[in-house]
């Protein structure tokens, strides 16, 4: 084994596991940017109208972690299969790649990726339908009279 090969097998280990904080802090941000938005808009829902467009913040910010964690994932994948290369050359095909590769085969592993998926569209959705609920049952106080029929 060379010892490049250990030196970028390390050094792509590494990404692989900043890859992974940077999408517990994506998913960690953008829950608390999603309370943070709904506990502010609810608070000044109660003293003035609040626009349409404002109510859908929260469910915009659940999109763009959700495609910025799924890029993440793509990431690591494509570093996955490079580390799978250096594992056949260096490691004679023994290693974590190879062997999450066989795990991956089993129907657990397919559906963490599914459910992960699930998870994030479910959050949109819900999102969307509480900002449609909230705008649409905003106090009649903070409604200005002439959009009150």
């Amino acid at each position: 084994m060379a010892e490049t090969d250990l030196e970028q097998y390390k050094m792509h280990r590494e990404e692989v596991m900043l890859y992974i904080q940077q999408i517990f802090r994506t998913e960690l941000s953008a829950l608390l940017a999603v309370g943070a938005v709904y506990a502010w808009l609810i608070h000044e829902a109660e003293t003035v109208f609040i626009e349409g467009r404002l109510w859908y913040v929260p469910s915009c910010v659940i999109l763009l972690a959700g495609f910025r964690c799924s890029h993440l994932v793509f990431e690591m994948q494509r570093i996955g299969m490079f580390l799978s290369h250096i594992e056949n050359v260096a490691f004679k095909g023994d290693g974590w790649e190879h062997f999450k590769r066989k795990l991956s085969k089993r129907w657990s592993d397919q559906a963490s990726t599914s459910f992960s998926t699930l998870i994030w569209i479910s959050a949109f959705l819900g999102s969307a339908w509480m900002s449609n609920y909230l705008y649409h049952h905003q106090p009649h106080a903070a409604i200005p009279s002439i959009l009150i029929h």
